[in-house]
């Protein structure tokens, strides 16, 4: 009897339940799916890092030979080294299709490509081209590809061994190139025999290296920058190598947004579980009573009531589950289209699916256990009478006559309900603030994210054309860029790797020499719409200035490359999201070093013109135009973007739910008084605003509680990405979307609710045990 009693009423409780199950379905596809996307990342990226054992370390600088080799393979923390040449190179027949080009060692065991088709090097003429390029380019295992190096002009026939996709290439960009474009730039792995005759046997200008496991990578930096003093150029590690670490660094942007909007769910999801099993046992305390006289014990009851939360756990854990690894392909898809990855599979997240469910466990099963406790201390006899009414106590509004009687039927009905069931009024409010939260907050990253591309575009990059500059040009030369006929401005900047010392720290980084106005290209987002450089000191950028342990005023040593001098310098200012360090043109000559640019900026009134003209010149390396810029830094952001419309399903059907939820409970729970109103001749128009304009206030109140949260849930989220400085700038339009969306989805529910008004049955709903 006890278990074909729970069949029973469970037929009856089930619209009650479905709310719940489909709440902590959401939850727990959010939190699967999104954890399953940094998982998969993770697990892909390190797995292909592993077997291709990419370097942790790149270490660039001129005139490496065999003794540095040595010297850096000794080093404590060291694990591996491997010496290489990287030039760069160009289509012999198209100067706008380029390569960058690694001569290696016959015995390659470090950055180990991918062969997709193919084998490896095996003549000193072989080369391993990217697969993408090759495909794009019609070239095919077998094939010829002669190339020309960019520094010397020389041309070398090569012999296409291998397609091969590379670990250290899969964002592959440059200088030139700030948009993957396998296309018009591949990679390519040559022997270094192939460049002996231009660079000699006994030099690079490249040296990669793996560290031992729990290696300080700082300590080795340090001894790097010791042991091989002015030839260094640059210390790349892999978490600041964008070609190899884009796919971790754009997960890691969305790391914040896993933790936190699961959270939402589950928390809702508790305050409708304890809800529903409050009515739940409330409306069943005659079979309470009716167990306890039968001599049923209280742990046996309390189990048959928290089998009702053992099934939304099962229904939502699975209901969830299910969906999650293909929502986890969806963004990850998104995430993957400007990295050139091998074939991969996505897997569920062990961890994920584990807490979702000890999550899902606690939150329904623990409110269903508080819920019943109360109900099994009473007496069978308490039980099997119906529960007597709370005390009423007049609301403050009624102890205000002068307004209180000028108030008509309809307000008053409404307030007093509203404030009869104050639990139901505070869950419902939660669950609209909820959604209004994750509506406004996708909106707000999505403005956010759109008004950073436009103020880049519009007061950071000026220019129309950015053109880099190789090591020989001249005055003459590059200051001729500047009296093309389209050409309206020009700004130039030289670029070079630097050791920057402060008190306590060392850092490697990018030094810019640049114009002593700045007006084509600025530094400062937030800074006026012309720049000057200060003449007496540096700007470092505010992750250099973080890790270098400096503020404004304090001074650093500066040590640059072929140069054994120590130059210190004031830091004149820190600007947040520049990068590295920068000094004008007038205070790098009173340094007494030589001014060579190596990228101009352009403003034209005929782009392709001017692009077509400047790269005519010898002296120019390669153009890259303004719109590619922004390509790249859009390519960037898509990971934070791409969940904005999947934020904004999920709050609607957070609010669905939970007002649909309490509607259901509301009518249950009136339907006595609703049926009275309709015998004494309320029209059913009449009858479903009174129900229904509860919704409605519960909702206009969520949605002005939504707006600061969901405000500051943005400033969060930014707050918490690296890969680019992003300001809140939520606009105007997005709050009032973000609060007509909310208030749609309650007139939708409304509209569901609404139609029950016509099923009430008068003489059924009036009958009383009173």
């Amino acid at each position: 009897m006890f278990w074909k009693n729970f069949r029973r009423e469970l037929i009856f409780t089930t619209s009650r339940l479905v709310s719940v199950v489909v709440i902590a379905a959401v939850a727990v596809l959010m939190f699967v799916a999104l954890s399953g996307n940094t998982y998969n990342a993770e697990r892909i990226a390190q797995q292909y890092f592993k077997e291709q054992n990419v370097a942790d370390l790149w270490v660039t600088g001129v005139g490496f030979d065999r003794a540095d080799f040595r010297n850096v393979s000794k080093i404590d923390g060291i694990k591996d080294v491997q010496p290489r040449t990287a030039i760069d190179a160009e289509s012999r027949d198209f100067a706008n299709i380029t390569l960058a080009l690694y001569a290696v060692p016959d015995e390659m065991n470090m950055n180990i490509p991918y062969i997709v088709e193919g084998e490896t090097l095996s003549r000193s003429r072989d080369i391993m081209i990217s697969d993408e390029f090759a495909r794009a380019n019609g070239l095919s295992v077998g094939d010829f590809y002669e190339v020309k190096l960019t520094a010397t002009g020389d041309v070398l026939k090569l012999y296409v061994c291998a397609l091969v996709k590379s670990p250290e290439c899969m964002h592959h960009v440059s200088g030139t190139n700030l948009t993957p474009d396998l296309a018009s730039y591949g990679f390519g792995y040559i022997s270094e025999d192939a460049l002996a005759h231009l660079t000699g046997r006994n030099s690079y200008n490249q040296i990669c290296v793996t560290a031992t496991d729990g290696a300080d990578l700082e300590n080795i930096k340090a001894e790097l920058s010791d042991c091989l003093g002015t030839k260094l150029v640059n210390i790349l590690a892999l978490e600041d190598n964008i070609n190899a670490y884009e796919l971790l660094e754009l997960t890691n942007s969305i790391k914040t947004i896993v933790m936190v909007f699961p959270l939402i769910f589950f928390a809702v999801a508790a305050l409708i579980m304890f809800s529903t099993m409050s009515r739940l046992i409330e409306n069943a305390r005659q079979t309470i009573g009716t167990f306890k006289a039968l001599g049923y014990g209280d742990v046996q009851i309390m189990c048959y009531y928290l089998f009702y939360a053992v099934l939304v756990v099962i229904l939502g854990y699975i209901i969830g589950v299910l969906p999650a690894r293909a929502l986890s392909g969806v963004v990850l898809s998104a995430l993957f289209g400007s990295v050139d990855m091998p074939p991969h599979e996505i897997l569920y997240s062990p961890s994920a699916l584990v807490i979702s469910f000890v999550i899902t466990f606690l939150v329904c099963i623990g409110t269903a256990y508080f819920a019943a406790k109360g109900a099994l201390s009473e007496t069978p006899a308490e039980c099997m009478r119906p529960k007597p009414p709370k005390k009423t106590r007049k609301t403050l509004l009624e102890q205000i006559p002068p307004v209180w009687n000028r108030l008509g039927f309809n307000t008053k009905y409404i307030f007093r309900n509203i404030m009869r069931n104050k639990s139901k009024m505070a869950i419902c409010i939660v669950g609209i603030t909820g959604c209004m939260t994750l509506v406004l907050t996708a909106l707000g990253i999505n403005d956010s994210v759109s008004s950073f591309i436009d103020r880049t575009e519009t007061k950071l990059q000026k220019y129309d054309l950015m053109v880099t500059l190789n090591g020989t040009v001249t005055e003459a030369q590059y200051k001729h860029l500047g009296y093309l006929p389209q050409v309206e401005d020009s700004q130039y900047e030289m670029t070079m790797g630097t050791k920057i010392y402060s008190r306590n720290n060392l850092e490697t980084v990018y030094f810019r020499v640049t114009d002593d106005q700045l007006h084509l290209k600025l530094l400062d987002l937030n800074g006026p719409e012309t720049y000057d450089m200060p003449v007496d000191g540096v700007i470092l950028g505010d992750d250099t200035a973080k890790d270098l342990a400096v503020m404004p005023g304090d001074e650093v040593q500066i040590k640059f490359t072929g140069d054994n001098r120590y130059y210190p310098m004031r830091v004149s200012k820190i600007i947040r999201g520049a990068d590295g360090a920068y000094v004008s043109k007038t205070y790098w000559n009173t340094l007494g070093k030589p001014y060579t640019p190596n990228t101009a900026y352009l403003k034209t009134n005929d782009l392709e013109a001017v692009r077509n003209r400047v790269e005519d010149f010898d002296f120019v390396a390669g153009t890259e135009d303004k719109a590619a810029v922004m390509t790249s830094l859009r390519n960037q952001v898509k990971a934070i973007t791409s969940i904005v419309y999947l934020l904004i399903l999920f709050g609607g059907i957070l609010a669905f739910v939970v007002l649909y939820n309490l509607g259901i409970m509301s009518f249950f729970e009136q339907i006595r008084s609703l049926a009275t109103l309709q015998v004494l001749g309320f029209y059913d128009k009449e009858t479903k605003r009174l129900l229904l304009t509860e919704n409605i206030i519960f909702t206009a109140v969520g949605v002005i509680l939504g707006v600061p949260l969901g405000k500051a849930l943005v400033g969060a989220i930014l707050g918490s990405i690296e890969m680019v400085k992003l300001d809140v700038a939520i606009a105007v339009l997005s709050y009032f979307a973000a609060g007509a969306l909310t208030l749609v989805f309650a007139v939708l529910v409304n509209r569901v609710l609404g139609s029950k008004i016509k099923s009430i049955d008068m003489l059924g709903a009036l009958k009383s045990i009173e």
